[in-house]
């Protein structure tokens, strides 16, 4: 073999080891194998929540559909509410919209709400301290108040919970358009308005109660509920924010609303109504008064029983219960149930009698109108046990 032919093999050799030794270290250096299984962000499509916007994307935001696969985690970014996260890639629970947040624009930090949940807080740079302040406050007072009616969880189910704060980072959150509300689930909850807003303390209520009664692991629920889970669920939902928010003023503007719309299915008189989704005329004659919502009902129909009907009905039973000069509340009805009897009706029926019970199974499934001063009384209940400072102020 001739040297000229010896000189090319050798430069060939070199050639092939470099290549080998750059596609075996190369890649695990910059990639690690066990992350490189990860999917590129999607294109943005812009998709509207029940709250808001449930997809998004700017430079402090993305919130997107996955499926439940891993998606990779760009530099500068953090994945919010995830299943899990290892590395540059992540992944989240298929109920739930898939978060990140941009370093630079976004806070975080460990919050001492609960002890049943390591919350972690998200909230935008922009929000400002006078803000921040009172979005802590309320998500402290929503862990305390929703919480003591559930009892303590064992250590082995506690687990790690994600708040993130999207109030103020596309608007004033009083339009559906400047609201941005990735949907929630087991390791995500969302405070989507701005906590000076009476209904965004209710929403901030509504979601912590959603985390204990819907997602939480070994939840105490009841092995029977009274009524469906899911109508179940959303009965003790929307009387928690109806009973905890701090402000007396804001509490009394949402019950004269439901109060309202409760007149009009009861009377037939649309003309009652004042906004959406009941002033669908066509939509509004087709509602069907239960709190019990079947799988294929129209959705007005869910609109109705879940987010009117149900909360009139509780303070309503908290109004028979004064009425009665029984001292204990809905709050210790509740706390009873979730704490071991697991009868709610049975808790009903001990403290008002079988006459009591059957006025609130009638306002329930949707027979009977609810008497409007038993609302005010049940309201009134609530005055002095749940005003503090840091009220919303509109």
């Amino acid at each position: 073999m001739s040297r000229a032919l010896h000189a090319v093999l050798g430069v060939l050799a070199v050639a092939a080891l470099a290549l080998i030794t750059w596609q075996i270290e190369s890649p695990t250096e910059i990639w690690p194998p066990e992350e490189a299984d990860c999917k590129e962000l999607p294109e943005h499509r812009g998709k509207k929540g029940t709250q808001g916007w449930r997809t998004w994307s700017d430079e402090g935001l993305r919130a997107f559909d996955h499926k439940g696969a891993y998606h990779c985690v760009p530099q500068g970014w953090s994945p919010v509410g995830t299943l899990d996260h290892v590395g540059h890639r992540a992944r989240w629970n298929k109920k739930q919209t898939a978060v990140l947040v941009a370093d630079k624009v976004w806070n975080v930090g460990a919050r001492s709400y609960s002890t049943d949940f390591e919350v972690r807080l998200f909230w935008p740079k922009a929000l400002g301290a006078k803000l921040f302040e009172q979005t802590d406050a309320l998500l402290a007072h929503a862990f305390e108040e929703i919480g003591r009616l559930f009892p303590p969880l064992p250590d082995a189910l506690k687990s790690e919970h994600h708040v993130l704060v999207t109030a103020g980072h596309a608007g004033h959150t009083r339009s559906y358009d400047t609201r941005i509300y990735p949907e929630p689930g087991p390791d995500l909850s969302v405070v989507v308005r701005d906590p000076q807003q009476s209904r965004g303390h209710e929403l901030t209520i509504h979601a912590i109660a959603h985390l204990h009664n819907r997602h939480r692991v070994g939840r105490a629920d009841g092995v029977a509920p009274p009524i469906p889970q899911k109508d179940w669920e959303e009965l003790v939902a929307t009387w928690t924010e109806t009973a905890f928010i701090r402000s007396h003023r804001g509490r009394m503007k949402r019950l004269e609303y439901l109060y309202n719309v409760h007149t009009a299915v009861q009377t037939g008189d649309h003309d009652l109504i004042t906004g959406p989704p009941f002033d669908d005329a066509e939509r509004f004659w087709q509602i069907t008064p239960n709190v019990v919502v079947a799988a294929g009902q129209p959705s007005i129909d869910m609109q109705y029983g879940h987010y009117i009907l149900a909360p009139l009905a509780m303070v309503g039973t908290e109004g028979l219960l004064a009425r009665a000069g029984v001292e204990d509340t809905m709050v210790e009805i509740l706390r009873d149930t979730f704490h071991g009897s697991e009868d709610f009706f049975g808790e009903v029926e001990e403290r008002l009698g079988p006459a009591g019970l059957a006025t609130l199974e009638g306002w329930l499934h949707g027979g009977e109108t609810i008497d409007a001063d038993l609302v005010w009384a049940g309201a009134e209940r609530y005055r002095d046990r749940y005003q503090r400072v840091g009220s919303p102020t509109r």
